[in-house]
C-alpha cells in the first residue's frame, strides 16, 4: 500500500507519513478544525477505571437546549436526543508541530484556520496530551465541563498516601502544599478560530449562551434607534400642534375684518 503524503510545511514541500501516522494526523487535524470547542488537557496518572468514570461523567453532562428546526438542519446546536456530543480523545503530541505548520501554511494561502499561537507551545508537543471536543460552543455546558474536570484534576489517585497535615500557623513559613493537577487545562480553541488560555476559557464559560448574547446585542443596537424615534415623534407632535395653532390664528385674523365690516354696516 503506498504511503499517503500530507503537506505540512512550505508551499510545494511534502512529508511522507506511514499509513497509521497519516491517519492519526488527519484525525487530530480534523478535531481542531471541525469543532467549535476544543479543550487541550494534560492527563496525569489515571487508572483505567478512573478514565471510564471520567468519560461517563462527561457523557452525563446535560446537552445544550434544543434549537429550532431550521438551525438544527444547519448543525448549530445539538438536540437533546443527540446528547451533548462531548468527546474525550487521547492525542499524539508528536504530531502537533506538523499540524501547526500545516495550519500556518493554509493561513498564508488565505484559508480560515484556528489560531496556532498557543498550539505551538512546547506544552502541546511533549508529554501526555488529550482533547475534549464538542461541535458547538455553549458557555453553560463549558462551565459544567470545566467544573467536572477540576473535580477530577484534584482527586488524589487510588492508594495515594494521605496529604501532609496543614502547617501550624507561625511555625511553617512555606505555606500549604501546592495542589497537583492530574487533568490540567492547557488551552482551548473556540469557534474554530480563537485560541484561549485557561483564564480566558473560564471567563468565556461564565458568559450567557450565544443566543442570549445575540439578543442582548440586538437590544443594545436597537435601543438608541427607539429613543431617536421617540424623540422625533414627540417633536413632530409638537410641531403639528404649533402649526395647528398658527392656522387657527390666521383663520381668526382673517375673520376679524369681516366681523367689523358687518357691524359698521
Amino acid at each position: 500500500m503506498p504511503r499517503p503524503t500530507l503537506r505540512v510545511q512550505a508551499a510545494g514541500a511534502r512529508r511522507t507519513f506511514p499509513t497509521a501516522k497519516a491517519l492519526a494526523f488527519r484525525e487530530q487535524a480534523h478535531l481542531l478544525t471541525h469543532n467549535d470547542l476544543v479543550l487541550f488537557l494534560r492527563p496525569g496518572d489515571f487508572a483505567a477505571h478512573e478514565w471510564r468514570t471520567i468519560r461517563q461523567q462527561i457523557a452525563a453532562v446535560p446537552p445544550p437546549p434544543p434549537s429550532t428546526p431550521a438551525s438544527s438542519e444547519e448543525g448549530s446546536i445539538p438536540t437533546a436526543a443527540e446528547g451533548n456530543q462531548l468527546r474525550l480523545t487521547y492525542l499524539r503530541p508528536g504530531l502537533m508541530p506538523a499540524i501547526v505548520r500545516s495550519l500556518q501554511q493554509q493561513r498564508t494561502e488565505g484559508t480560515t484556520v484556528p489560531d496556532t499561537s498557543l498550539l505551538a507551545d512546547a506544552s502541546h508537543s511533549s508529554g501526555p496530551l488529550a482533547a475534549l471536543t464538542a461541535p458547538t460552543l455553549h458557555p453553560p455546558t463549558l462551565l459544567r465541563v470545566l467544573t467536572l474536570l477540576q473535580t477530577f484534576s484534584r482527586t488524589p489517585p487510588p492508594n495515594a498516601p494521605p496529604p501532609p497535615p496543614a502547617p501550624v500557623k507561625g511555625k511553617d513559613a512555606e505555606g500549604p502544599p501546592a495542589v497537583v493537577e492530574r487533568l490540567k487545562l492547557l488551552s482551548s480553541l473556540l469557534d474554530q478560530t480563537t485560541a484561549a488560555d485557561p483564564d480566558q476559557t473560564t471567563k468565556i464559560a461564565n458568559l450567557p449562551p450565544i443566543g442570549v448574547l445575540h439578543a442582548q446585542i440586538v437590544g443594545l443596537l436597537s435601543a438608541p434607534g427607539a429613543r431617536i424615534t421617540g424623540v422625533v415623534s414627540a417633536r413632530a407632535s409638537e410641531l403639528a400642534r404649533t402649526l395647528e395653532g398658527f392656522k387657527l390664528g390666521l383663520e381668526e385674523a382673517a375673520a376679524a375684518p369681516s366681523s367689523s365690516e358687518s357691524a359698521s354696516a
